[in-house]
């Protein structure tokens, strides 16, 4: 009866540590996408301003209005904030877990 009593521990031992590593899992996948999404939302605005300056060399003629208007700028630091706050909530994330 003990012995099986102490089987019985185990597997329930077992199936603890199995939903700890799924639950671990499942933290690391959302790591890992919002990391993707961040990585993606700073190369949109990296390409827009390299358009952006390739536009302005290409009329050097046009300097009436600036190559980036202020809306552009203010977009693009408004995503790069929100990628580091991300980021950094990640960073939290794996130290309270790691």
């Amino acid at each position: 009866m003990i012995e099986l009593q102490q089987q019985l521990l185990i597997a329930r031992q077992a199936v603890m540590t199995l939903d700890l590593m799924m639950t671990q899992n499942d933290s690391w996948v959302r790591n890992i996408e919002q990391a993707l999404y961040n990585c993606t939302a700073v190369l949109d605005v990296t390409a827009s301003l390299v358009v952006v300056k390739q536009k302005g060399q290409q009329n050097p003629a046009d300097q009436s209005k600036p190559a980036i208007t202020t809306e552009q700028l203010k977009q693009a630091r408004n995503v790069i904030n929100q990628a580091l706050t991300e980021i950094e909530a990640v960073e939290e994330d794996k130290e309270s877990t790691g």
